[in-house]
This record gives structure tokens, C-alpha cells and sequence, in this order.
């Protein structure tokens, strides 16, 4: 009867639950979130536009998120008492 040495072996990790799986199964998560923004405009025309990115590396492989975003804001008067808003 020919046993397998290794899966008797009480000195190997692998068989005798030593081994640490929380570092190989979850890492450091992280976050980055970014965004930038401009405005400006005259008397008759103000504006804004903006863009941002949200990435989050979860602490498990396969549970990662990602957004981005993009802002418009314009803001017009082409006459005394007209005003054209737009918000996007």
C-alpha cells in the first residue's frame, strides 16, 4: 500500500491548516476620487463645467467600482428680463 508522503506530512503548510489564507484571498483596498471644475463668464453669460472619476479597489479580487461624471452649467441673458438656464 503505497501512501502519498506529502499529504502525511504534518510539517507541510499546505496540509496543516497554517496556512494564512486572509493574504491570499483579500488585499489593501484603496479609493481615489478626483475632480476638477472651471467657471467663468461676463454679464450676460456665466458657465461651469466640471468632470470627476471614483475608483475603489475593493479588498477582494472582482469587487473593484469605477465612476465618472461630467457637469455643464450655462447660464445666458441674452436680454433685460430673459434668462436661459441649462443644467447638465
Amino acid at each position: 500500500m503505497d501512501a502519498n508522503p506529502l499529504i502525511q506530512d504534518s510539517l507541510n503548510p499546505f496540509y496543516n491548516n497554517s496556512t494564512n489564507w486572509y493574504k491570499h484571498i483579500f488585499r489593501q483596498g484603496k479609493i481615489i476620487n478626483a475632480n476638477l471644475q472651471a467657471s467663468g463668464g461676463s454679464s450676460n453669460m456665466n458657465y461651469l463645467v466640471g468632470g470627476g472619476i471614483y475608483k475603489e479597489v475593493g479588498i477582494m479580487p472582482g469587487s473593484d467600482f469605477i465612476r465618472g461624471n461630467v457637469i455643464v452649467n450655462l447660464s445666458v441673458k441674452p436680454v433685460k428680463k430673459v434668462s436661459l438656464d441649462s443644467r447638465t
